[in-house]
This record gives C-alpha cells, structure tokens and sequence, in this order.
C-alpha cells in the first residue's frame, strides 16, 4: 500500500525511483484527490519558484464566455 501524502512528496521532490514510480503510479490513476493535491501543490512550488505556467488564453477564453451579471433584477 503506498501512503498517498509519501508519493506526494517523493514526486514533488523528485525523489521517487523509476520502480517506485510504476508502483505507485496506479494510486494517482484510482484517485482524483491524490490528482488534485499533486497538481495543486506543485502549481504552489512553481508560483513560489517563481515559475510560470502557460496559460496560452485558456482562462481568458473561459471567462469570456461565462455571462456578465448586469447586478439584481
């Protein structure tokens, strides 16, 4: 059984072997809040690091299509 928080740590630290990876690649697989707390974590590191992710006008794309909210009927 791989402890969830350990592979966490072990892959943002790059500290995981490739055998342990192959292990405990299938927990990522199984659990969406194992995703969700590995990739949140590693956007914290890169923001801290100073990193920027591409966003090639994803977001902007997004939020130009939600509908602007003109205040109360």
């Amino acid at each position: 059984m791989v402890d969830p928080r350990s592979l966490v740590a072990q892959l943002l630290d790059d500290e995981m072997s490739a055998a342990d990876f192959d292990r405990a690649y299938p927990a990522l697989l199984d659990d969406p809040a194992l995703r969700d707390r590995l990739s949140t974590l590693q956007l914290i590191g890169d923001s801290l690091r100073g990193r920027t992710v591409p966003d090639d006008g994803y977001t902007l794309r997004i939020l130009a299509r939600l509908p602007r909210n003109s205040g109360p009927d």
